[in-house]
């Protein structure tokens, strides 16, 4: 697991999503080369993809283009998670890493 203290948190996250993208951004970080097998190919083959990706887009479809950030993450949950507690509880981890200085709370 990718242990933080409260403290960790930058100073100037105030919002969920904020906090959403630093975690995104750490975890991205810290495990690029982790996979998963999500399907199979035509011929039976293993299609991998990355865990955690996340990366800036300029949408120019709204009327006014935007810049979007857009993160997918795969983690995987203990086997008896429908059972009891809550969903986070059950996180499986990615890794054991820490958090990188450059990423943490600055003084």
């Amino acid at each position: 697991m990718t242990r933080f203290l409260t403290t960790d948190i930058p100073q100037q996250i105030q919002t969920i999503e904020q906090l959403v993208v630093w975690c995104a951004e750490i975890l991205q970080n810290q495990f690029p080369n982790v996979t998963c097998v999500e399907t199979l190919d035509q011929d039976g083959n293993d299609i991998k993809v990355r865990r955690v990706e996340g990366n800036k887009f300029f949408y120019t479809a709204p009327q006014v283009p935007t810049w979007r950030y857009l993160t997918r993450i795969e983690v995987d949950l203990n086997a008896d998670h429908q059972v009891y507690g809550r969903i986070w509880d059950h996180a499986v981890s990615l890794g054991d890493t820490p958090i990188p200085q450059g990423m943490k709370r600055v003084s």
